[in-house]
């Protein structure tokens, strides 16, 4: 094996084809409309894992730009995720205040060390593993997901503080524009 295809096998970007100008236009569009939808969705997320908002735009490109040195497909998906982000506020809940330095230092060790038994497993080709839990688990399990981040959510949705004022304020100290706007914004128009 010559050295220029040990560094393809290492670094399969480097055998993709060289693209077009019109190639490269289109591409440029779907980044931009991607980097739309991706952006926000990762401040959103960082918000959710109990981080500073400005680590959701780390976390929205960084991984992205490491992956595609990685993979050999020249389509993929990758950053962070609701039930990512709510497992590392649920693991670091106890141990930091959300949001403040030693917050952020220990959800990077998290990640680091997740990153690494990941690519241990990888490189172990242990991804037989995941075959052992079964489809009624990984639903439930993502369903209690979207229950958790639901509840997390409601109190900012209606403008409260908690959800103790939830409880106790009643409808008039519900933010109706918020409330609005979250009714409407999932449906299309």
């Amino acid at each position: 094996m010559t050295s220029a295809s040990r560094l393809r096998a290492l670094l399969p970007f480097l055998g993709w084809p060289r693209p077009t100008a019109q190639l490269l236009c289109s591409e440029a569009l779907a980044g931009l409309a991607v980097g739309l939808m991706v952006i926000p969705q990762g401040v959103a997320y960082a918000v959710l894992a109990g981080m500073p908002p400005v680590t959701g735009i780390y976390a929205s490109i960084l991984p992205a730009l490491v992956a595609v040195l990685f993979s050999a497909s020249t389509r993929l998906s990758v950053g962070p995720t609701a039930l990512s982000c709510l497992l590392i506020s649920a693991g670091l809940t106890g141990l930091a205040q959300p949001g403040s330095a030693e917050w952020v230092q220990l959800a990077i060790w998290l990640a680091l060390l997740s990153g690494l038994l990941q690519l241990l497993l990888g490189f172990m080709r242990f991804g037989w593993l995941l075959n052992l839990v079964n489809a009624p688990v990984l639903t439930a399990f993502t369903q209690a997901a979207a229950l958790l981040i639901i509840s997390s959510q409601l109190p900012d949705l209606l403008g409260l503080r908690d959800w103790q004022q939830l409880a106790t304020a009643g409808l008039q100290a519900w933010h109706l524009p918020s409330l609005a706007f979250a009714a409407w914004a999932p449906w299309p128009c």
